[in-house]
């Protein structure tokens, strides 16, 4: 280095020291207000700015350490490329700030204004951006890898090829305000993200843009997709049973271990669950065919599903019809029943599969049970309660019931019946 260029930078660390030395004493004399002060390349480490106003500020390339920014005013600020380590931003404006490239790994930016602010490239892994306003805000590039977005608005925003891996979108909302009426486009942008494993839960996404973006076994359970783009979406493995008892996936490992739900678009999905929990009518024209034989409503409000003359009462049915049949095994589906319901005679309906099992050939043994699919709006614990005399009844007469969860049979219903097929054979 020459000495004019050691010289520049000499001056240049005194003016920042300089600057720092007058930002402190004139915070520490009770003054808040040091709008498009500069900032840049500043050093900060461990110090209290609480509730400072530092709108358009330049703190482009700044080092700050551990600095409690809480409540302070950012707006406008320009904050690209700074070092924000250990940094409390907590109820921070930083509406329409630049944050490009910035490392905002484990910050708490909950409860924050973010609208409009950009954070093209940033790193964000592990953020918390509760119930903060991110209308129109720019995350395009940017990885938010396990960042906590629940409750978050995020009316307009931009995530489009951003990494949103196993990230946190709980009952994120669209409120559209003043700022997102104006903006040149009305969706949240994901065009081309990574949302595998992530918890989109009670998500109010109607109209995103999904197109190119991968939600390979993520959780949409009660999620809002009405009109929302999904073409060339990968959709594999998602989660839409609305009283699913949600385990949080903790690593890669387990996200790959659960089995994708295969030739079935999410659109479908949605029809289906809406006629189950909501008894809905479904459209004729948003039913799709599976590759195998055509299922639909076999009444006007999607209350029944036929499939092959049998009349079904969930799409869950229909896969385990179809797994009995590939199994070539004899099986009658939902028949009525007469028996004894503890001293009165009655009947009961909605029973599941009675299935006949050839145990052995010589000398030839029959086995026979129910096999039963729970309804998606089983709640557990009522069921425990409820159905272990249900099930009493049965096995009084001589059969025996075994009940399987509603999403394991709608995602793996061969392994289901197989499974049926083993206790049936050892009588348990």
């Amino acid at each position: 280095m020459d000495p004019d260029e050691l010289l520049a930078r000499s001056a240049d660390e005194l003016l920042a020291r300089s600057a720092v030395t007058s930002l402190l004493e004139r915070y520490e004399a009770g003054e808040r207000e040091f709008g498009a002060i500069d900032l840049s390349e500043v050093h900060l480490s461990n110090v209290d700015l609480c509730g400072i106003d530092l709108g358009d500020a330049d703190l482009s390339h700044a080092k700050l350490y551990g600095v409690n920014l809480s409540h302070s005013n950012l707006s406008n600020a320009n904050l690209n490329g700074a070092q924000l380590y250990g940094v409390n931003l907590y109820g921070v404006n930083l509406g329409n700030a630049d944050l490009q490239g910035v490392d905002l790994s484990d910050v708490n930016l909950s409860y924050t204004n973010l609208s409009e602010a950009d954070f093209a490239q940033a790193y964000l892994g592990a953020v918390n951006l509760s119930g903060s306003d991110l209308s129109c805000a720019n995350f395009s590039h940017a990885n938010l890898t396990q960042a906590n977005l629940s409750e978050a608005d995020l009316s307009c925003a931009n995530f489009s090829d951003a990494n949103l891996n196993r990230a946190n979108l709980t009952c994120v909302t669209q409120e559209f305000n003043e700022v997102t009426l104006d903006a040149p486009r009305q969706s949240i942008d994901f065009t081309g993200a990574n949302l595998t494993c992530a918890n989109l839960t009670q998500a109010d996404l109607s109209h995103a843009d999904f197109r190119g973006a991968d939600l390979q076994n993520a959780i949409l359970v009660g999620t809002k997709l009405m009109n929302a783009f999904l073409e060339r979406t990968n959709l594999s493995g998602t989660s839409l049973d609305r009283r699913q008892k949600i385990i949080e996936i903790q690593n890669s490992q387990e996200c790959a271990a659960q089995t994708p739900i295969q030739n079935r678009s999410l659109i479908q999905q949605i029809a289906i669950l809406q006629s189950e929990l909501k008894r809905q009518e479904i459209p004729a024209e948003e039913i799709q065919m599976d590759g195998s034989n055509a299922i639909a409503p076999s009444d006007g409000n999607g209350n029944r599903w036929a499939w092959e003359q049998l009349q079904l009462s969930s799409i869950a049915q229909v896969e385990i019809a179809k797994a009995l049949d590939r199994a070539n095994l004899l099986f009658f589906g939902n028949s009525i029943a007469r028996l004894d319901l503890g001293g009165v005679r009655g009947s009961e309906t909605e029973l599941g599969f009675l299935v006949f099992n050839r145990v052995s050939v010589v000398p030839t043994f029959v086995r026979w049970g129910i096999l039963a699919v729970d309804s998606p709006l089983d709640k557990h614990e009522d069921r425990e309660s409820v159905e272990p005399n249900r099930d009493i009844y049965f096995e009084r007469g001589g059969v025996r019931i075994y009940r399987f969860p509603y999403l394991q049979c709608l995602q793996t219903p061969d392994r289901v019946v197989q499974k049926f097929i083993e206790l049936l054979a050892l009588g348990k």
